[in-house]
């Protein structure tokens, strides 16, 4: 095997075809929570798009109230411009970090939430949840499991990427918060436009939401597991993102505290 991920691009509908080796409301997707075999690398079910931080630490408190909380902030104009005014440079609460931190622990398991910034309400647009065995006997499910279980939820990945070590699977969902259909490779096109998109110039974020709008590729699951040579996954991470409104609430930030004309 390389080093080099093998990247197979899908429509949702079908038979899954394993690898050789053995805005607060009612639009937003949900995760998936039909097979009971992907609990354990799921985030927290009362999660959700469009919480606030304070929604998301109550939760926390009443499901985890022995685990940790932590904050991280950012510069609402992330812009490297000596022009900018104080003001554009304030930062704003970014990040939530829910952490598991009981002694003994079998599983490191992380909650992540990003927000917007008060520009747009100050909200969730990304959950992720990284979950990783602590001991080598750790065990959540086999890739079998992990593949038969997406399956049933909702037919073949969008995209499967699959590397000597580990696997990863994306999902893509439209404006109204359901499994697109079959969207080729428009919407894995996307990603080069939202990586690092607050690093970008305002005209390449226009350029985003232009194409988040046109291809209908609003939101995204993305799953990628590492697994031991006998198949049982030591590790998971999930990246369930809304792309539409963290790409305009960038365009808030960048445009922030500019001059115009």
């Amino acid at each position: 095997m390389t080093g080099r991920w093998g990247i197979h691009v899908f429509a949702a509908a079908g038979l899954m075809i394993f690898p050789s080796m053995s805005h607060a409301g009612d639009n937003y997707p949900k995760l998936p929570r039909k097979v009971a075999i992907l609990s354990s690398i799921l985030p927290g079910a009362d999660f959700r798009f469009g919480q606030t931080d304070e929604e998301i630490r109550d939760i926390a408190r009443l499901r985890y109230p022995n685990w940790g909380m932590a904050r991280q902030e950012r510069a609402t104009n992330n812009r490297k411009d000596p022009d900018l005014p104080v003001e554009a440079k304030k930062p704003f609460h970014q990040r939530t970090i829910v952490s598991d931190q009981a002694e003994g622990r079998a599983f490191n398991r992380i909650h992540r939430f990003a927000f917007t910034s008060p520009l747009s309400g100050s909200n969730v647009w990304s959950i992720t949840f990284e979950i990783k065995g602590t001991k080598s006997a750790s065990r959540l499910l086999t890739t079998r499991e992990w593949l038969r279980g997406l399956n049933e939820q909702w037919g073949r990945p969008h995209v499967f990427l699959d590397k000597f070590d580990r696997y990863r699977a994306i999902y893509f969902f439209g404006a109204d918060g359901e499994l697109l259909s079959n969207p080729g490779t428009k919407c894995w096109d996307l990603y080069p436009l939202l990586d690092g998109m607050d690093e970008k110039t305002e005209a390449e974020i226009r350029t985003a939401i232009k194409s988040i709008e046109e291809t209908g590729c609003f939101f995204t699951f993305d799953n990628t597991v590492y697994f031991r040579p006998n198949g049982v996954i030591e590790r998971s991470n999930v990246f369930f993102t809304d792309d539409m409104s963290q790409a305009r609430d960038v365009l808030k930030r960048v445009t922030f505290g500019t001059k115009t004309d």
